[in-house]
Order: C-alpha cells, then structure tokens, then sequence
C-alpha cells in the first residue's frame, strides 16, 4: 500500500495537467490515477514464477507444456500493443488489462482493499492540498531496493 501511494503521489503532481485534475476533483480521479499507477509502476516488481498448462510459441520461442516460466509484470504492463504510449503516465488510459496484481485465479486476494485505500488516501489528500507540488529534483528519488516491493523511500513535497 505505501509503495503505490508514493508511486502514485510520484507522478501526479510531476504532470501540471494531471494534477490540476485531481486538485479541482480529486474523488473523480483518484480512482484513474490510483489504476494507472498500479500498470505504469507495477508496485510487485519480482518475476511470477508459473508452469505453462500447454505448448505455445511466443515470439519464436516455444513453451512446452510443463514448462516453467516467469511471467515479469512489468513489463507486461508496458506492452505499446496493448496500452499506446505506455512509457507516459496517463489518468484518462484505458487501463484495463493490466496485471499489477496478477490475474484470474492468481490474482492477489487483497487487491480490492489495497486500490480503495490509496485510492480514498489520495483523494482526501489532494482535498486537504490541491496545490501540493515535489520538491525533490527529477532523477532524485530514492528507490526502495527490496525484492518484493517497489516504491519510494521518501518523496519530499510542499503546499500552499
């Protein structure tokens, strides 16, 4: 939860027209930029480790049945054939299909709870601080570096 609320307070404010949008309606776009949060950042950031059910051939390389592989989210929710421009975050993307918490019968169980949480933390926030604006430069954001979960170590901000 920490490492989506950071990710996402990450890229709000960056984008002038995005956080115009959530600062005049933050319940209204809480929930897009929570979802695009979770496809551009994909807070799991380890490869998911399944066995294929049957053979397929993925770009020239084939895939037996019973072969293991691993599925890396990431990069899954960056392919430009599914979502266009996927390198920009964007709250008004069509963010269906991503797979920042898995799918089907794999997808995580506390999903649901996790999207309502940053989402309504985000919304009373930028109620609360619509001119809320970072103050650490560009390209100095402190990564957390653990394998599991990816987000922010600290994200430095001011309001007025």
């Amino acid at each position: 939860m920490a490492g989506l609320f950071s990710l996402t307070m990450l890229s709000l404010p960056r984008d002038e027209n995005q956080r115009c949008r959530m600062s005049e309606c933050p319940r209204r776009w809480a929930a897009p930029a929570v979802d695009e949060s979770l496809r551009y950042w994909t807070v799991i950031q380890h490869g998911v480790a399944r066995v294929s059910t049957h053979g397929v051939e993925i770009g020239g390389q084939l895939i037996r049945e019973g072969d293991a592989v691993i599925v890396h989210l990431p990069t899954i929710n960056r392919d430009p054939s599914v979502f266009p421009n996927s390198d920009d975050f964007g709250m008004t993307r069509n963010t269906r299909g991503h797979l920042a918490f898995g799918y089907g019968v794999h997808r995580c169980l506390g999903s649901s709870v996790a999207q309502i949480q940053a989402e309504l933390a985000i919304a009373a926030l930028f109620e609360r601080l619509p001119k809320l604006r970072l103050t650490t430069p560009e390209g100095l954001f402190g990564f957390l570096d653990h394998v599991l979960v990816y987000g922010l170590r600290e994200l430095n901000v001011t309001w007025s």
